[in-house]
């Protein structure tokens, strides 16, 4: 990676360098650390149904490295109208982790919906620092179903935004003018126009360049006022004002050597010195002094004080005040290129696609990939490709404020503009004061972001007067959720307060929290508070992105809708199916299996409790003989093997609806509101720990036995289904052979192949898939991030035009 470099660079005949005398302004700029969340999606448009596939990726803000360990990552869906749809957790173990969103829910609607995910450490920072990303939900339709004929979209309302180079107009000199052109939606839209004077003279034309925006070049003076005025638009845009004195930064593209600038400055102050300060994601690179005689001329920076990216250029004055500022977008293009090598380029319905990756040799011999991999049909992409990629979201996307659409066309040639002249055009406006680093100083920020690796339940223990907290009392969590199930005893602290942190498991489960007083009575009141914090607001960049989207290709909609035509042809009763014929041959008695809630498997002894049984005075009388090696003497149980605890005390540990007891509240239960009794002993109660070391009796009651709450209230007890970590689904990719190639089932997956974790621990891997029943072109994209922090890219295409042969 690249190492700090903060230099003096006076430009003279012979250039000579020295340290930097005065670095406060570098020290002023420097970043607190943060992180950069990437999420590669297996395609941006879904049908009702479909499951939206995603890879996620965890980074340091300014070397890109993955981050270690593991961490949460939230995960939100929200509709058009700014509505929370969803919203999963899942976990990041060394900077990446799987995931999906399935779209079967009926109550989805057609529309634009914005995909959001940040982790606990960028929460505080807000909306800027989240990924964000805009996907399409849309329901079947044939070809009757839409007009293909474009719409009018001559704009009700014109709105023009100006970004003089430098950041002002700057009086006498040559002054670049960036604009963005915006309907009364926000989308961008190509205007022509003319910039005139206070009299109404013409001075010059201009138009849009690309996606709305556009420059213009013009010399401002003090005594004039200047207004643009749009084509077939009576209204008159004034531009900002003029400054008398100053200095200001202007730019040339750069090129693979350097960056052309100029300090602009009126005559009268030529003689002030100025300097220029280079900084990449808040990080100090050089400082460069121009002498006098270079001021409106112009100055090289060479590229080896600069980084890929964004790379700003602030002007200091003699104070080493910043006067202007400029963003200088260098794309090197040193990501690392990942070669995709396939068997045929060629294929027929049901083939097997043989597909190998291989990275280049310039890795170091240390350096690992983590990479993610898509096939999906090309009719589901928009006309130019996806939308995004991992490239253009960190390199632009996460660093400027604001929506940009379609970051990744930036990147790309046209026949109007190449991929340096868009970038620029990019600086220019939406990096115009909205650089994203400039917000996040280390001055800036009173708090201390912190990660966070499972859900923590935290709360208070009360008397039950809720009056006065309970300090130093013991507080025990359980959870029931198969194997990742949970008993822990805790206590609260001097104010009442006690907290079990790093909680880990999946889907929804049964959590019970219960207080107890300092009598180890449970007579107190116990809080929970929500271990889910709150869902970030919709800021106003996630906003813009639900409104600009491309249209589905007609192509999409008219493959899905033949699919879905085969498929109720084959399945006619597919949303509601029927089942056949059933002959009953015998039938098994079995007990049905109970809700109720458990932290262990299958116990060693569990008795039913019946009608029978009412007549036991309690629990202990009621177990006299029941289970060998399970001695009751009055209530005093021995349970075979016990280990004498602290005191001789050898009774069991009491457990009741899945929470630890004492044995005077199972005294005093009717045998009539008991369903169930199970006793663990031996391993089968090292779930428990050391108080599992007598064994275990559990008592299930009757009103206990319910999969969401319990009905009657237990003292000092919290119960509430929480949900978890969203559970782990594998893409489903279907493997012909020569028993089932033949299967008359129809086969139509819009996504082929998708692959979330692949760690290339090695020069080359290979893969392989099988091809499905539709005639089409195949796109394949590889995205990922190496350990050291170098983005990975690789793209291949195939088609599928021939029919297999039976």
């Amino acid at each position: 990676m690249y190492k700090t470099l903060v230099l003096i660079v006076f430009f003279l005949g012979n250039i000579s360098v020295g340290l930097a005398q005065d670095l406060t302004f570098i020290e002023h700029e420097k970043a607190i650390p943060f992180e950069k969340v990437y999420l590669q999606t297996d395609r941006e448009f879904y049908f009702m149904g479909d499951t939206l596939w995603f890879a996620a990726y965890l980074v340091n803000a300014q070397s890109h490295t993955p981050i270690a360990g593991k961490c949460n990552l939230y995960v939100d869906l929200i509709n058009a109208e700014g509505d929370f749809i969803r919203r999963e957790l899942f976990m990041l173990d060394d900077g990446t982790c799987p995931g999906y969103l399935s779209f079967y829910d009926k109550t989805l609607e057609e529309g634009n919906y914005l995909l959001r995910a940040y982790t606990d450490y960028l929460k505080p920072f807000g909306d800027d620092l989240y990924f964000s990303k805009s996907i399409k939900l849309l329901k079947v339709k044939n070809s009757f179903g839409f007009n293909e004929e474009a719409e009018n979209t001559t704009p009700k309302k014109i709105d023009l935004q100006f970004f003089p180079e430098g950041g002002f107009l700057l009086n006498g000199v040559i002054n670049h003018v960036a604009f963005i052109a915006t309907d009364e939606n926000g989308r961008a839209i190509d205007v022509n126009g003319r910039v005139v004077d206070n009299t109404g003279k013409e001075l010059l034309r201009f138009e849009t360049a690309y996606k709305g925006m556009g420059r213009f070049i013009f010399i401002p003076e003090t005594t004039n006022t200047y207004f643009v005025e749009i084509d077939g638009v009576g209204d008159r845009f004034e531009l900002p004002e003029i400054r008398k004195k100053g200095a200001k930064l202007m730019a040339g593209l750069p090129n693979s050597e350097f960056v052309n600038v100029v300090v602009l400055t009126p005559q009268y102050i030529a003689d002030q010195k100025y300097s220029i300060a280079v900084l990449h994601r808040g990080e100090g690179l050089a400082i460069l002094q121009p002498t006098s005689a270079s001021l409106s001329k112009s100055i090289k920076i060479s590229n080896e004080y600069l980084r890929p990216g964004i790379n700003r250029l602030v002007l200091l004055d003699e104070k080493m005040e910043p006067v202007s500022e400029r963003l200088v977008f260098m794309d090197f293009k040193d990501e690392i290129n990942v070669t995709i090598k396939l068997n045929a380029q060629a294929l027929t319905t049901r083939d097997k696609v043989d597909l190998r990756l291989e990275l280049p040799d310039n890795l170091a011999s240390a350096e690992t990939a983590k990479l993610s991999m898509v096939v999906v049909n090309e009719n589901i992409l928009n006309a130019s490709g996806p939308s995004q990629n991992m490239k253009s979201y960190l390199l632009a996307d996460s660093e400027l404020k604001g929506n940009i659409d379609a970051p990744l066309d930036y990147f790309s040639d046209d026949d109007k503009l190449n991929s340096g002249q868009k970038l620029d055009l990019l600086m220019l406006t939406h990096g115009w004061r909205n650089y994203l680093w400039n917000t996040i100083r280390t001055g800036d920020v009173d708090f201390e972001p912190k990660a966070q690796q499972g859900i923590s339940f935290s709360g208070m223990v009360k008397a039950p007067n809720n009056k006065k907290v309970v300090a130093n009392t013991e507080v025990v969590f359980s959870l029931g959720a198969g194997s990742e199930s949970y008993l822990i005893f805790g206590s609260t602290d001097l104010n009442g307060y006690y907290a079990f942190n790093n909680i880990v498991f999946h889907d929804s489960a049964l959590v019970l929290i219960q207080g107890k007083n300092r009598r180890d009575k449970t007579n107190t009141t116990t809080v929970l508070d929500d271990p889910w914090f709150a869902a970030p607001e919709l800021g106003r960049i996630s906003e813009k992105k639900l409104k600009d989207f491309h249209d589905i290709p007609v192509s999409a909609f008219r493959m899905k809708y033949l699919n879905e035509l085969a498929l109720e042809e084959f399945y006619p009763d597919r949303n509601s199916r029927m089942l056949g014929e059933i002959n009953i041959l015998g039938q098994k008695k079995e007990e049905p299996e109970d809700e109720h809630f458990r932290i262990y498997g299958t116990p060693d002894y569990s008795i039913k409790v019946d009608e029978n049984s009412y007549m036991y005075t309690n629990i202990f009388q009621f177990l006299v003989g029941r289970v060998p090696g399970v001695q009751v003497v009055g209530e005093e149980i021995n349970i075979r093997g016990a280990t004498s605890l602290s005191g001789g005390d050898t009774n069991p540990l009491f457990v009741l609806d899945g929470i630890p007891t004492d044995k005077d509240m199972v005294a005093d239960i009717p045998m009539a509101d008991v369903d169930k009794v199970e006793v663990l002993k031996g391993a089968s109660a090292a779930i428990f720990g050391m108080r599992g070391a007598n064994g275990v009796v559990i008592i299930f009651t009757k009103t206990g036995a319910s999969s969401n709450y319990i009905s009657q209230p237990i003292p000092g007890t919290v119960i509430k289904k929480i949900k978890g970590f969203a559970p782990y689904r594998e893409f489903y990719s279907p493997q012909y052979t020569a028993s089932n190639i033949s299967s008359v089932i129809p086969d139509f997956r819009t996504t082929l192949y998708w692959n979330p974790e692949i760690l290339m621990d090695q020069p080359t891997k290979s893969f392989s898939f099988f091809t499905c029943d539709n005639l089409s072109h195949y796109k394949v994209f590889v995205e990922g991030i190496t350990s050291d922090g170098r983005i990975c890219l690789g793209e291949a295409d195939f088609v599928v035009d021939r029919r297999r042969e039976n």
